[in-house]
């Protein structure tokens, strides 16, 4: 999961606010599973019990799907540089 955080615009609360929601989704059941059974689960066998776990490709690590903060510059020349850099247009 790729978060892009705008350190001029967006204050903190925003990416607290973020990181909440993947949270959230990333704890949600999959459809139809034993939800007591899922509860009483502990350490990596929760990862059976997910949704994401389901829909994503599995990535060989239990748990949550990985996280990339992507800062982006404090002014437009430092942004567009890094678009640049980055082999966009």
């Amino acid at each position: 999961m790729l978060l892009e955080v705008d350190r001029v615009n967006e204050p903190v609360d925003v990416l607290v606010a973020k990181l909440r929601r993947y949270t959230e989704w990333f704890e949600l059941l999959a459809p139809k599973v034993d939800k007591d059974k899922a509860h009483m689960t502990r350490g990596a066998a929760v990862h059976a019990f997910r949704l994401w776990s389901r829909i994503y490709p599995a990535t060989g690590q239990e748990g949550y799907v990985p996280v990339a903060f992507v800062f982006t510059g404090k002014t437009a020349a430092q942004r567009a540089s890094r678009i640049r850099g980055h082999g966009h247009s």
